[in-house]
């Protein structure tokens, strides 16, 4: 959850006045003047996931070995699939370019400003997972796989999966996925004090900033089918996310681990959780009951509304971040979609259909596809949200790719 810490720390600079939220990112990141990013998209887009540009695909070798100067390169051709502020589409380099533009604020690296900001005042110590005598410290939940054989979850050792010379997190990534590591109960320390726990003489994050986080900015598409469709967020603001229940955070994975931290101010409760395995549905399922349990609200769904658009007006090939991809052809009243990246042979598919009262229902042999259709907030064009990825459609062809 550094994304939260890294929207945290900015907050408090744009509170301080270090730092202009609404400035274009070319302001403080000269070597983007030139690009059309750099004039429209702004420090507030960044945060929100509304930047607006074609994304990455954290999947792709070549985007997991990024650099700086190559990606800077990549946003001086990068197609604008959706203007700035409009279209949520989660994507793991805005948060890169933030903690660059801290660390030009600042001139410390993003994980010393989050370590002399957030997590000193509050007294936590952090872990670090470059360190090696850390990375195999018993007090590490580690990375955990499925074991095929066993059908249990057993511990991978970083030695097994990374080369001599690779890094668990290259540097290029330390503001989206950083080296610290903390225990679950300094984790709630931290969502109290984005609910204004702390000293009162000396609170360590100001009302300014526990007011934009709780702010919605962008609203997000209802999505259908597959297991994380309940579990969505309703909207997403300047660093967090806000659930149905009433509860703001954040969920992440990494290779082997999954964490969630909510917090829900009106009744000033937090809960985190964190599995030593990639099952990030059942940790929000989790999350969503502890939450629920402690506030007394209902465990209730987002409301599946009338879906308001035509199937036929949703045919043609769309494209996600990297070199994703999915075509949608009508069939019989069915849209089939099919989606393959230029990286990966396997095709999934997915079948959406309108039940008897014009709602979307999603049929995919794929427990984690969760699907929806939205129409562009600027220019009116149908766009896919493939949780918790806006795609583009660039075409309007029936025709399967």
């Amino acid at each position: 959850i550094t994304k939260l810490l890294i929207s945290v720390v900015a907050l408090e600079m744009a509170w301080r006045q270090r730092l202009d939220l609404g400035a274009p990112i070319g302001e403080y990141l000269p070597e983007l003047c030139d690009t059309v990013h750099g004039r429209t998209v702004s420090v507030a887009h960044l945060l929100s996931h509304t930047g607006g540009y074609h994304g990455t695909q954290i999947l792709e070798p070549e985007t997991r070995a990024l650099t700086w100067s190559e990606f800077v390169q990549y946003l001086g051709v990068a197609e604008q699939f959706f203007e700035p502020g409009s279209v949520f589409s989660y994507e793991h380099t805005g948060t890169v370019l933030v903690g660059e533009i801290l660390h030009r604020v600042t001139g410390r690296t993003c994980l010393q400003t989050i370590r002399e900001m957030v997590l000193d005042p509050l007294g936590l110590v952090p872990g670090n997972v470059d360190k090696q005598d850390e990375a195999t410290s018993a007090t590490q939940a580690g990375r955990h796989e499925l074991d095929p054989e066993s059908r249990r979850y057993v511990r991978v050792d970083w030695a097994k999966v990374l080369q001599p010379d690779e890094a668990a997190f290259p540097d290029f990534w330390h503001s989206s996925f950083s080296t610290y590591t903390l225990a679950l109960r300094d984790l709630v320390t931290v969502g109290e004090a984005l609910m204004g726990g702390g000293p009162p003489d000396s609170p360590v994050l100001s009302p300014a900033t526990l007011a934009q986080l709780q702010r919605p900015v962008v609203a997000i598409p209802q999505v259908n089918g597959g297991f994380f469709s309940p579990l969505t967020p309703v909207s997403f603001g300047l660093g967090a996310a806000k659930y149905s229940e009433g509860s703001y955070g954040l969920t992440s994975m990494s290779i082997g681990q999954c964490l969630g931290l909510r917090f829900h101010p009106a009744t000033h409760s937090c809960a985190v959780a964190g599995m030593n395995a990639v099952q990030p549905h059942l940790l929000n399922l989790l999350l969503r009951a502890v939450t629920c349990a402690a506030t007394g609200a209902s465990e209730v769904h987002r409301e599946d509304a009338p879906f308001g658009l035509e199937l036929e007006a949703l045919a043609g090939t769309y494209l996600g971040g990297g070199r994703d991809e999915a075509a949608a052809t009508l069939e019989k009243e069915r849209l089939v979609c099919h989606f393959g990246s230029g990286n990966r042979r396997r095709t999934l598919r997915a079948e959406a259909v309108l039940d008897d009262d014009g709602r979307l229902v999603v049929h995919s042999a794929t427990p984690s596809l969760s699907l929806g259709f939205f129409r562009e907030p600027t220019g009116g064009d149908t766009a896919m949200m493939v949780w918790p990825v806006a795609y583009k459609r660039t075409s309007a062809t029936t025709e399967v790719t």
